[in-house]
């Protein structure tokens, strides 16, 4: 075969016939894995002729490259030589198809991992939900599905694309009535009131330790204990005991300890008070009556509202400019009260002429009830009254 062909000495007619054929070039066509390309291995194709390759992935995996001649034309679906005037490679790769799945969180907590996370087709993922010191799973929602409160979730067998979102929120307690006057009971009698303890939070509220108040208050009963979950919006009671076998004022505390984030330990004030309590109200109120001298009028009524017998005391009486504080130098008098039964009220009258020069236009007259503490009473805070201001 060649381009030109010599005959021998010619002694008689012959016949020289020449054949013709197109240049033909070889496109070697592989694929790798979990797909093939089509069609493959050695094609031959005529000089000048177009060579189409598809490329055909295998279910749930997607074309990843095509590498043409040792470069990269990208992750095509097909590919065409065109004008084929020589010999050439193609290669194609394939990835197992992937989802993503957006994992966010609410403030005080985390989800891990978090943000877009590839899954490949058919695996499983697990997040975990962790709330920051304080803080509890409050919800986990799966493509917006409640899953509950709960610390870990797992998608299993993905084929397709989700979301996942945490939230968090604190534990909170509130603790009702915070303080308890249980006023003023006799010596041997008992008062019983009733705390409230409260799930005022959208997680789960676990008591601790519940303090025990001192005498003569106790901790009766009462549904609270240590270690107990309060469900949001469920509550448990403490009842508490004030048994006074002595006159006075009494006080104590106990305290709630809870996984409560703002208010981990909180206090409940008692008060209570037994015997008897002198007060008094001005049953004529303080007039002044002004000539050379001034002078003051009225009318004290001393009681005792407590449950025993007052021994007598005195009753010290003074010019205040405001009806709440006074010093000695404003004394006017002092008066005794007599013995008061429990109940029983007495009328102290007041007669005094101020200095010359002097006036109490404006001012308050305080009387100061018990003014030497003879007397042990159920409660000390009421002992000055004040009229005034003085016209």
């Amino acid at each position: 075969m060649g381009s030109t062909y010599t005959t021998g000495s010619i002694s008689e007619s012959c016949t020289v016939v020449a054949a013709f054929a197109i240049n033909t070039y070889t496109i070697t066509a592989s694929s790798g894995s979990n797909g093939s390309i089509s069609p493959s291995g050695g094609v031959t194709v005529s000089y000048g002729s177009d060579q189409t390759f598809v490329m055909n992935p295998a279910p749930h995996y997607h074309v990843a490259d095509v590498v043409v001649d040792g470069v990269s034309v990208g992750a095509v679906s097909s590919y065409t030589f065109a004008g084929v005037t020589a010999d050439h490679t193609i290669s194609v790769t394939f990835a197992i198809d992937t989802y993503t799945i957006h994992a966010v969180s609410g403030g005080h907590g985390m989800l891990t991992p978090s943000g877009d996370v590839s899954v490949s087709h058919g695996g499983n993922q697990v997040f975990n939900i962790t709330p920051d010191t304080g803080y509890y799973v409050l919800d986990v929602l799966v493509d917006g599905v409640s899953v509950g409160a709960v610390s870990s979730y797992t998608f299993t067998s993905v084929t397709e694309d989700h979301w996942i979102y945490g939230t968090f929120a604190p534990a909170k307690i509130a603790v009702l009535p915070g303080s308890i006057d249980f006023g003023n009971v006799p010596s041997g009698s008992t008062s019983e009131e009733t705390v409230t303890v409260l799930n005022v939070g959208l997680v789960n509220l676990v008591l601790g330790s519940i303090g025990t108040p001192s005498g003569p208050f106790s901790r009766v009963a009462g549904g609270c204990a240590s270690g107990m979950t309060l469900s949001p919006g469920d509550v448990c009671t403490i009842d508490v005991n004030f048994g006074p076998t002595t006159s006075g004022v009494f006080t104590s505390s106990f305290a709630v300890a809870s996984n409560a984030l703002d208010d981990p330990t909180v206090t409940v004030n008692l008060q209570g008070g037994s015997g008897a309590d002198l007060t008094g109200e001005w049953s004529v109120p303080v007039t002044q009556v002004c000539t050379s001298k001034c002078k003051l009028t009225g009318s004290l009524r001393v009681k005792n509202i407590g449950n025993l017998s007052a021994v007598s005391s005195a009753v010290r009486f003074y010019l205040s400019d405001d009806g709440v504080h006074y010093t000695e130098g404003g004394f006017l008098k002092q008066v005794s009260t007599g013995a008061i039964k429990a109940g029983l009220s007495k009328v102290k009258k007041l007669s005094v002429t101020l200095p010359t020069g002097s006036s109490a236009t404006g001012k308050y007259v305080l009387s100061v009830i018990d003014s030497s503490n003879i007397v042990t009473e159920a409660n000390e805070g009421n002992n000055n009254v004040a009229s005034g201001p003085i016209p």
